[in-house]
């Protein structure tokens, strides 16, 4: 999983009961910070942090989970899967379990309080 920046995104459930996966714009992230793709697809709709839903247009998304990851492998003392404080932090934010992908392998987790 060696690339040149972070991806993100979110798991799904919409009201027809099909998962999904949305991925967001990586074009902008950098190789430690996938908030700049998080936030431009945000800006595309209206995100309810009560119910965990994403409205666009006349489609509404349930968030069930969001992810992203930890790139660079090939990088002292980046790849691995613990996260950040403002991993922690967009938990909280989203009020959703994440996970983190690290380039080094593994899979990390974070609570929607944070921990």
């Amino acid at each position: 999983m060696e690339v040149d920046r972070e991806a993100a995104g979110f798991f799904v459930n919409s009201k027809d009961g099909v998962d999904d996966l949305i991925i967001t714009p990586m074009g902008q992230n950098l190789f430690d910070d996938a908030s700049p793709g998080l936030n431009n697809f945000l800006s595309i709709g209206q995100y309810n942090r009560e119910n965990q839903s994403f409205t666009i247009g006349n489609t509404v998304y349930s968030f069930t989970k969001w992810f992203h990851t930890h790139p660079g492998a090939n990088r002292e003392g980046f790849g691995y899967v613990d996260p950040s404080s403002g991993d922690k932090n967009a938990s909280k934010y989203f009020c959703l379990d994440g996970l983190i992908f690290g380039g080094r392998g593994g899979i990390g987790a974070i609570c929607s309080d944070g921990k």
